[in-house]
């Protein structure tokens, strides 16, 4: 079999172990740190936006844990990842201002420059059975672009859950906006 090594930070190595090979001395990247600039598309920086990067490609399935971070006054951030791994990166605005946005980044160190989120608007609604006057609670909603081919079509522009009156709200690129 296979196991999965997390140093005691979660992000001091990241290693695929033979379990049925002899015992032998793990040779692991260290902790590495992505850093970047959060921005509007004129490039003005963002504070607030969450960032979490999840481990992609081999190491995706081994429940692996997520690094996190919220960018400063000044749009920076900084997450701490284990070195050698590749990630997906997902950046939201809690304000919804922009659009969130997913990049793939290696783990090694280094800065990812300025990350543009696009403009978005916010589609709202409430969710009922016909006939009901009570919404649905905890349902998941997702927008997808009709216009799109292939994989751009299965894939949500954005998602959200209803509250416990059924209202929803799923932010998405702003489809008027200039690219």
């Amino acid at each position: 079999g296979r196991a999965f090594a997390v140093g005691p930070t979660g992000a001091a190595a990241v290693a695929l172990i033979d379990l049925a090979a002899p015992p032998a001395a793990i040779d692991a990247p260290g902790p590495a740190a992505l850093t970047g600039t959060v921005t509007d598309r004129g490039g003005a920086p963002l504070a607030g936006v969450a960032l979490t990067a999840t481990v992609d490609g081999d190491l995706a399935h081994l429940g692996a844990p997520r690094a996190s971070a919220i960018s400063g006054a000044d749009g920076r951030f900084a997450l701490a990842v284990a070195g050698g791994a590749t990630y997906q990166i997902e950046l939201r605005d809690p304000r919804a201002v922009v659009a969130p946005r997913l990049i793939t980044a290696a783990g090694a160190a280094g800065d990812l420059g300025a990350i543009a989120l696009p403009p978005a608007i916010r589609v709202r609604g409430t969710l009922r059975l016909v006939g009901q006057s009570v919404g649905l609670p905890d349902v998941g909603v997702s927008a997808r672009c009709e216009a799109c081919a292939g994989l751009e079509r299965s894939r949500p522009l954005g998602t959200g859950v209803t509250d416990v009156a059924g209202d929803f709200a799923v932010v998405i690129p702003d489809p008027g906006a200039p690219p």
